[in-house]
């Protein structure tokens, strides 16, 4: 299948990871039962961690495991993860001890793209230790830096889990940002999306946040050139002279090759990974993001990706009000062009801002509700949003046990089960 039509066919999804050997618990195979688990409030401390990377995978197993697949969940109270053969594909980490949650993710062979944290004593690119493969931190919140200090003081306090069978998953987080000790300032909800791999092995990763002052006064988020959706990669990235393998490249939407400091919809990053084959990795903004398109700060010395949102200066959210993102992350094992990219993007932008008509009979009930739906909205796997035509969210549906499918003739569906009042 080409690479441009495998994204097309990858749903517009909208989508943090710890260290593949530090993960404790039972391997959870996968069923046909989604998997949800409240983790509100946190009942024991998690286990303690190792500060030591996944174990190299044997040059002649990687190609066996890419080609198949094992898919299973492994799960515990501050983490989930999916593993192919028993690897990590990625992790998502929310563990409450060490504050930020965080995701590390990679290829289906077990090939780790994202630098694993804790940041091992000899790894090749130690620096920062602050920064978690892909995460979200403010860089300071009213004068309080949360970047490189305080952090435990982006909390999370809820998450709730749902696995699929096919590898998808979806996280909810619900995460304070507080001085230690004292009461939250800022209060986020986050929305993890993780796609089930394709036949390819690739997937696409959907992140959805909204940010809202606590109390009585405006909140703000500190001018500074980076901070906010942020990713460290592989210091493999970076590439081995003595092998004659380059480093990777940048790209972005607007055809740039020297992209710190500038504008653009989407940046990619691809090269030779650890296995010894090509990947790419991109990042989106969505155009509903304020300031669209995104200032990124990058670097190619220690391989860092961010699209800042408080760059130029700061941004003053007033008291009651809330400010909603979203970015998305395409994970590829192969290489891509800037068309098949921007082909990606679209999808992910346009798809994700679907309207979907709900009519009289939805106000009554949720079972025999007709949704009518003017573009595909597939924005997420296994959940659709259900608007009103002027965009205000009012409920989720989950498929497929919400929708029947296919569509009728004039493009609506007719909801025969799930409905719930959204609060997102």
């Amino acid at each position: 299948m080409r690479m441009t039509q495998r994204f097309h066919l990858l749903a517009a999804v909208s989508c943090a990871l710890c260290c593949h050997t530090s993960l404790l618990g039972a391997v959870v195979p996968v069923t046909d039962a989604n998997v949800q688990h409240g983790l509100s409030p946190y009942k024991r401390v998690c286990q303690a961690r190792t500060a030591t990377s996944q174990p190299p995978a044997q040059p002649d197993d990687r190609p066996t495991i890419a080609a198949t697949r094992e898919l299973s969940w492994r799960q515990t109270d501050t983490s989930v993860a999916l593993l192919n053969h028993g690897r990590m594909v990625w992790e998502h980490v929310h563990d409450k001890r060490i504050g930020k949650p965080y995701m590390r993710f990679g290829l289906l062979d077990g090939t780790e793209l994202t630098r694993p944290w804790p940041v091992p004593k000899d790894y090749p690119r130690n620096d920062h230790s602050w920064h978690r493969a892909l995460w979200w931190s403010w860089k300071a919140i009213n004068g309080v830096n949360y970047w490189e200090g305080n952090q435990t003081g982006t909390e999370p306090v809820r998450a709730t889990i749902a696995t699929k069978p096919d590898g998808s998953a979806q996280i909810d987080v619900a995460i304070a940002y507080h001085r230690p000790g004292e009461s939250p300032v800022v209060l986020e909800k986050r929305r993890v999306t993780v796609s089930a791999p394709d036949a390819d092995g690739a997937y696409f990763i959907g992140w959805e946040t909204s940010f809202t002052p606590s109390g009585q006064d405006d909140v703000r988020f500190d001018r500074n050139s980076y901070g906010g959706f942020a990713l460290r990669m592989a210091a493999e990235c970076c590439g081995d002279a003595g092998r004659k393998i380059p480093a990777w490249t940048f790209g972005n939407s607007e055809g740039h090759a020297d992209i710190n400091n500038r504008a653009a919809r989407w940046v990619s990053y691809q090269g030779t990974a650890s296995n010894g084959q090509a990947a790419c990795v991109a990042i989106f903004d969505h155009p509903d993001n304020p300031g669209h398109p995104a200032l990124w700060q990058t670097r190619s010395h220690y391989p860092y990706l961010n699209p800042s949102l408080t760059c130029k200066e700061d941004y003053v959210l007033p008291s009651g009000q809330t400010l909603r993102l979203r970015y998305g992350v395409m994970v590829s094992a192969g290489p891509l062009d800037a068309n098949a990219v921007e082909q990606r993007w679209k999808a992910f932008a346009g798809a994700s801002a679907a309207a979907v008509r709900v009519n009289e009979s939805f106000a009554g009930g949720c079972i025999g509700a007709r949704l009518r739906v003017n573009v595909t909205p597939l924005i997420e796997p296994g959940f659709w949003w259900c608007r009103t035509s002027d965009g205000t969210v009012v409920a989720t549906v989950a498929r497929p046990w919400g929708i029947a499918s296919p569509p009728s003739g004039d493009g609506s569906y007719q909801t025969v089960g799930i409905c719930q009042p959204t609060v997102w």
